[in-house]
């Protein structure tokens, strides 16, 4: 797992595909081509977020297999 500080948000927008409301922060996932076993996962933290800790729980979970519908996350 790789976390990286980043200072404005394209990138992290751009890897999220813009969604709504706009992220600050994302993880991206890699895969073996032959077995699609996960690699390694990239977690960009902006600004907003760098020094929170939920944030950064929040994507190591979908580092770890949370989808992208946050079934079963807190209200």
């Amino acid at each position: 797992m790789i976390v990286t500080k980043w200072n404005d948000y394209s990138l992290i927008r751009h890897i999220c595909k813009d969604i709504v409301p706009p992220a600050v922060a994302c993880s991206y996932r890699t895969y073996e081509l032959d077995t699609g076993k996960p690699v390694s996962c990239l977690i960009i933290l902006g600004p907003l977020v760098w020094d929170d800790p939920r944030t950064l729980r929040h994507e190591i979970a979908h580092c770890n297999g949370w989808g992208a519908d946050h079934k079963g996350a807190r209200k």
